[in-house]
């Protein structure tokens, strides 16, 4: 076991700084990954809270669905909120510092257009790369968004890794248009559910020193505009949200994907998703798998604190994916044992979350795919004004299979056969002093046909904030 102990003591005017971390991750990161440019885009066009419907208010991360369904309520009762420091009292002081740089009180702006453009190139790389790829060693990532107004938006984008030749290799586009009574999305998009064991976002949940950030789940299907450079990890195709009546959401998807795989004597073998295609051998495993997805969802709210949502998908592979001995060999297929084989993956799914009281937070999901593997995942979560804590467990069987599944710390494509848990803590003693604290614990439970695996990641942290200045 792995144990990684950490003691962090940061004074004066530096200690407002240190949860920040987190959510400027694009200051560190030169590729920016799919949760720093959702990120990114809602810092440079926040959500109105005034105007917002409660979708475009589950846009933003970290928001659950029984905080949207406060909002609302407050803007029922109260008319629009008036002080940034209403949303304070409405959503409390640490979820409000989460998600202050993505909200604002300012009107939607009609006819709005943005671009955005990213290039550059690293000469030191080239002699490398003309050794190994036909590309050349620029990077460009290309992003266009207009909004006609709050109905109806698009965007766009092109991106193209260093060694790739094309320069829009990658490439997503979406057209929206959102009514009362339904939203229409077509293009690139992804969905996610409840804790990501059916359909997950495009990054799996990370630990962190923010309780709510890691544990608080809704139960909701959320589907969002695809315009990042994570690929492999959206749909391209219709999505279509109806809701007749306040607390019922009826879901439709079809999406027609090009996948990646890795080929044996022309059989793909293994789904891919590293997005590379620089070399003659990546260029040829481009889009050789067709995937097909139908998918349809069902949510209620009762009485405002508890909803269920059960959703069912079908995803068809064409050629079908050959995972067995006969194309791999023996020695190779006991390696693989676990991936995917077949054409055709039938899930099921029921997501839950409820308020019981003020502070308290449980939510879970139970999946189930046609083999009879399943995988289930639950947190619980308490909150008051100087203590948050909570509990994240999940496991996998090991005949469980979810291309798009996203466990804890775990973006593979088909986990299966693992399981862990996540308890944190973050108390405020002082309101200049912060203790916070988590241990993360996975095991890989399957290794060959029959054998278990000893426990696989342990992790614990401790961070303590002392100064004048505290946390804001």
């Amino acid at each position: 076991m792995r144990v990684a102990l950490f003691l962090l003591c940061i004074f004066s005017g530096v200690a407002g700084q240190s949860d920040s971390l987190f959510l400027r991750a694009d200051e560190f990161d030169e590729n920016p990954t799919a949760l720093t440019e959702i990120l990114e885009s809602l810092r440079r066009e926040p959500v109105p809270v005034n105007q917002a419907t409660r979708e475009q208010l589950l846009r933003i991360p970290y928001l659950t669905a029984s905080d949207a369904d406060t909002l609302l309520r407050y803007r029922a009762m109260h008319g629009p909120v008036r002080r940034l420091r209403t949303v304070k009292k409405i959503w409390g002081r640490d979820l409000y510092k989460l998600i202050r740089p993505y909200i604002t009180l300012r009107p939607v702006r009609r006819r709005d257009f943005r671009f955005f453009q990213r290039t550059y190139y690293n000469p030191d790389n080239q002699k490398r790369l003309d050794a190994l790829y036909p590309g050349n060693a620029w990077y460009n990532y290309t992003r266009m968004e207009y909004r006609y107004d709050a109905r109806f938006s698009g965007g766009a984008i092109w991106q193209k890794d260093p060694g790739e030749i094309a320069y829009n290799d990658h490439q997503n586009y979406y057209l929206s248009y959102s009514a009362p009574a339904f939203i229409i999305l077509a293009g690139s998009y992804y969905p996610k559910l409840g804790h990501g064991l059916l359909f997950g976002g495009p990054y799996a949940t990370r630990r962190g020193f923010e309780p709510a950030a890691s544990l608080q789940r809704g139960a909701a299907l959320r589907i969002k505009p695809d315009l990042t450079s994570a690929e492999g990890q959206g749909m391209t195709g219709l999505a279509i949200t109806i809701h007749p009546f306040s607390p019922f959401h009826i879901h439709l998807i079809y999406a027609r994907n090009g996948r990646d795989a890795s080929l044996a004597n022309g059989i793909p073998y293994l789904i891919r998703a590293d997005g590379y295609h620089r070399s003659t051998r990546e260029i040829m495993v481009k889009n050789v798998v067709r995937e097909d997805v139908y998918a349809a969802a069902f949510g209620y709210t009762f009485a405002g604190r508890f909803r269920l949502t059960a959703a069912a998908a079908d995803m068809r592979y064409t050629p079908g994916i050959k995972s067995d001995k006969t194309v791999l060999g023996e020695e190779k297929k006991r390696q693989r044992y676990y991936d995917f084989n077949g054409n055709e993956i039938q899930l099921f799914s029921l997501a839950g979350a409820w308020q019981p009281i003020t502070g308290w937070d449980i939510s879970g999901e139970a999946a189930l795919n046609r083999a009879y593997g399943h995988a289930l995942s639950g947190t619980i979560f308490y909150r008051k004004k100087q203590w948050q804590s909570g509990l994240h467990v999940w496991t996998l069987d090991k005949n469980f299979q979810s291309p798009y599944a996203r466990v804890f710390e775990n973006n593979n494509l088909f986990p299966r056969g693992i399981r862990g848990y996540y308890l944190t803590f973050a108390v405020r003693p002082r309101p200049n002093w912060r203790l916070s604290a988590y241990r993360l614990f996975q095991q890989n439970v399957w290794r060959g046909y029959n054998d278990l695996l000893p426990p696989s990641a342990s992790e614990q942290a401790l961070q303590v904030i002392l100064g004048s200045q505290g946390i804001n």
